[in-house]
């Protein structure tokens, strides 16, 4: 994804937000050095600046729960067009289908939906983000997901299970998401019951939606284009490699490309193949490897190496250091879990 597309939409409303659960707005920005002039009207944040940011509120005092307070607490009023465009649907199904159509314009963030085996999984992807997402922006994403599809039902909708890439939960996501987790996990990933996707909207309107898409087709075609293909081929690569080789006939094939093609437009956009999953597989294992009690034999199983020692070299290449080594000063959870676990919960 080209650069000029890293650009995040904010306003004073999270600000607010902030000083209406008892935390010092100031005191936040002043941390993730980000400037409050950032937050009038028309103001964009980069991925960097906006990670910044909820890292700082990661590090409010009593930081438990705020992330959750944070998205419970956003009025009707406060939508932005994605989610308004979501609760005109006329359900469950439809609605997500829409939510991530349209994210894109919002923020370089990729949402994947699967369905499949009786489940439909929902993952937030950072698109240009250079190290592991904040702990709270993960946890209000979900939070805001979830109140969204219970005010759009008008049901107390609870998820099949949600899948963090960390060691930890606090008692206080527990309590909120009442269901299953799974630690350690390999992405960040929503999890609700196939049958779901059938639920009417209370909240459907028709006209509204009829007058919303145009708008939003139109701005997405505009900020699609050649210099994002590149970014399709790190989405394509980390669909493939959970586990298995993400060769290049693999993701071309996903792409619906030829080999050929797949390479020329790449180069175009001034990488190569192996350069690009260099990058995914790097930032992917910095994340396990600080985030997760996952052997380095099983990070390496999962980022689709032919085998550890491939790993191994690789890492040590990418930051100077083994992946043991790497950890030992970067580790950031308590083991909790093994891919086993993770294993066990599909």
């Amino acid at each position: 994804m080209s650069d000029a597309l890293d650009a995040i939409a904010v306003s004073g409303l999270l600000l607010a937000r902030l000083r209406a659960i008892g935390i010092d707005p100031d005191r936040v920005l002043a941390r993730a050095l980000v400037p409050a002039s950032r937050f009038e009207p028309g103001g964009k944040l980069v991925t960097r600046e906006f990670f910044a940011l909820w890292h700082a509120v990661d590090e409010e005092p009593g930081s438990s729960g705020l992330a959750i307070r944070l998205a419970e607490g956003r009025r009707a009023s406060e939508y932005d067009v994605v989610s308004a465009a979501a609760l005109r649907s006329p359900n469950l199904g439809e609605a997500i289908r829409r939510f991530a159509r349209y994210k894109r314009l919002a923020c370089p963030e990729h949402v994947r939906v699967d369905v499949e085996k009786g489940e439909v999984s929902v993952r937030f992807h950072w698109v240009l983000a250079d190290t592991h997402v904040p702990r709270s922006l993960v946890d209000a994403t979900f939070a805001a997901f979830l109140a969204l599809a219970r005010r759009g039902t008008g049901t107390d909708l609870r998820p099949l299970r949600l899948e963090l890439a960390r060691s930890s939960a606090d008692a206080a996501f527990r309590e909120h998401f009442a269901c299953p987790l799974v630690l350690n996990a390999p992405f960040d990933r929503f999890v609700l019951p196939e049958k779901a996707l059938s639920l009417p909207f209370v909240t459907s309107d028709p006209a509204a939606l009829a007058d919303l898409v145009p708008g939003l087709d139109v701005a997405l075609a505009r900020r699609a284009g050649p210099a994002t293909f590149d970014d399709d081929v790190r989405m394509a690569i980390v669909r493939a490699m959970c586990g298995d080789r993400p060769t290049i006939e693999r993701v071309a094939r996903d792409l619906g490309v030829s080999v050929r093609t797949l390479q020329r437009r790449v180069s175009e956009a001034g990488h190569t193949y192996q350069g690009l999953l260099d990058e995914v597989r790097k930032t992917a294992a910095r994340r396990l490897l600080a985030r997760t009690s996952l052997e380095p034999t099983e990070v390496a199983f999962l980022l689709g190496f032919d085998e550890p020692n491939s790993f191994h070299r690789s890492f040590t290449a990418w930051e100077g250091l083994t992946p043991l080594k790497w950890r030992g000063k970067n580790y950031e959870g308590a083991p909790e879990a093994t891919l086993e676990s993770f294993a066990a919960a599909r």
